[in-house]
C-alpha cells in the first residue's frame, strides 16, 4: 500500500513515520522526493493511516499518476 504524505519533507519525518509503522509490526519504505511511503501488506491499511495521522501528518491515497485524493478515513464525518 502506498500513501502520499504532503508534509514528508525531511529525514526526521521519514524516521518518525518509519519507526511508527515498525512499532505496529509493519515495514515502510520512504520516498522523500515523491513524499510517499510504501507500507507492507501485512499491516492493516486503516491502522497505518491512523498511526501516521496520530504523528501529525496528513495521509492521502495516490490514484495512479493523475492526482491524489484524501484517504477515505481522513474525510470529515
Amino acid at each position: 500500500m502506498q500513501l502520499h504524505i504532503p508534509e514528508l519533507r525531511c529525514g526526521f519525518c521519514a524516521v518518525s513515520i518509519t519507526r511508527g509503522i515498525e512499532a505496529v509490526r509493519g515495514r515502510a519504505r520512504v520516498d522523500l522526493a515523491r513524499r510517499t511511503i510504501t507500507v507492507s501488506d501485512n499491516l492493516d491499511a486503516e491502522l497505518a493511516r491512523r498511526m501516521i495521522r496520530g504523528l501529525g501528518y496528513t495521509v492521502l491515497d495516490p490514484i495512479g499518476d493523475v492526482g491524489l485524493t484524501p484517504a477515505t478515513s481522513d474525510a470529515p464525518p
